[in-house]
């Protein structure tokens, strides 16, 4: 059996969206990680804020991105800062932790 990597978990899917981005953001040493929707809201997201709502705002086009579809609804995960190989390889992790959440 292989051993649970996730320290934190939750049944509720904002909680458990939170938690993953942190992970993210942390394992990638990112400014801000955000997963918003096309209309530029914030669905979750880990850092500051008002970078978090400004990266949101601009969408796929802030910078890196990873878009998938929940429901027909297209969602971006959308991140700043840390390396570039890490920052993809954390949007990449971000994006498929928040479709497996959120088609649950």
């Amino acid at each position: 059996m292989q051993p649970d990597r996730r320290h934190h978990r939750s049944t509720q899917r904002g909680r458990a969206l939170d938690f993953q981005l942190t992970a993210c953001l942390r394992a990638g040493a990112l400014d801000a990680i955000v997963l918003g929707d096309d209309d530029g809201l914030v669905v979750a997201a880990a850092g500051p804020s008002d970078t978090c709502a400004e990266l949101a705002a601009r969408g796929a086009a802030a910078g890196d991105a990873c878009t998938f579809a929940i429901d027909g609804t297209r969602l971006h995960v959308i991140a700043r800062g840390g390396l570039p190989d890490a920052r993809r390889r954390e949007l990449a992790r971000a994006a498929a932790g928040a479709h497996r959440i959120l088609a649950a």
